[in-house]
């Protein structure tokens, strides 16, 4: 079979042109900057684009997806849509109304001050707690084979009582405040902090990650507290079965 000699011919040609052309035209071009608008030329620009946008769609009438009515122009709304907005604006008022009132629940017992790496937390309600440890509150429900390791002694100056359990795999600590000495560092750098009910009492707990919580409240006379690596519901568990030792 033999080549064509037309097609070898203009093969060559068109590698020659492209060399050329890159060569003496292209590579010669200066390379500058992208131009750079005056700040005037960029504002007029903008006021042409909005108006293009709001020009009216095909089919007569403003788009109001775009830009809201002229004073003396509505859009109708239907008495079902109405309705449904009304609902809507309803459920969220509603559920404002209660993030807002756990929020401001919770600061009545507790002053938070936040920084970058920690929270501080004291009391804010202590006028009429104990100010010494008059009452002493246990966990009463632990989990098979945790045991308790330390705890320390109570005395009339003693502001807190601190108990630490733990077994080969899990560890966590219950300590109990006078609430007004209660005065804190809690750790909230990149732990998100939550608000929390312990048997009806007002508190915050705190994710501080790999299956470790902190929880804290106040019952009214005191401040508890209680972290560990035991996974957060049976923390809760715990923290919902401390109970004041009968004397």
């Amino acid at each position: 079979m033999r080549n064509d000699p037309s097609a070898d011919f203009n093969a060559a040609f068109k590698a020659a042109f492209d060399s050329t052309v890159s060569s003496r035209i292209i590579e010669t071009v200066p390379k500058v900057p992208d131009h750079e608008f005056s700040r005037r030329y960029r504002r007029k620009m903008r006021k042409l684009e909005r108006r293009s946008l709001y020009a009216p769609a095909y089919g007569g009438g403003i788009r109001f997806d775009k830009v809201p009515p002229e004073k003396g122009s509505f859009k109708k709304v239907s008495l079902k849509k109405l309705f449904t907005y009304a609902l809507i604006a309803a459920i969220l008022a509603a559920l404002t109304a209660l993030s807002v009132g756990a929020a401001r629940d919770l600061y009545k017992k507790f002053f938070m001050t936040s920084f970058d790496t920690h929270t501080v937390v004291k009391s804010a309600d202590f006028e009429n707690a104990p100010e010494t440890i008059e009452d002493v509150y246990v966990i009463t429900k632990l989990p098979e084979g945790i045991k308790l390791v330390f705890e320390n002694e109570i005395s009339e100056t003693t502001p807190e009582a601190v108990h630490f359990y733990q077994n080969d795999t899990y560890q966590f600590s219950f300590a109990q405040y006078v609430k007004c000495y209660h005065d804190i560092n809690v750790n909230t750098e990149n732990n998100p902090m939550s608000n929390i009910e312990i048997n009806g009492y007002d508190g915050y707990i705190i994710d501080l990650g790999n299956d470790e919580y902190y929880i804290s409240w106040d019952n009214g006379e005191y401040i508890f507290d209680i972290s560990g690596n035991i996974g957060k519901n049976a923390l809760i568990e715990l923290a919902e079965s401390v109970q004041k030792v009968e004397n």
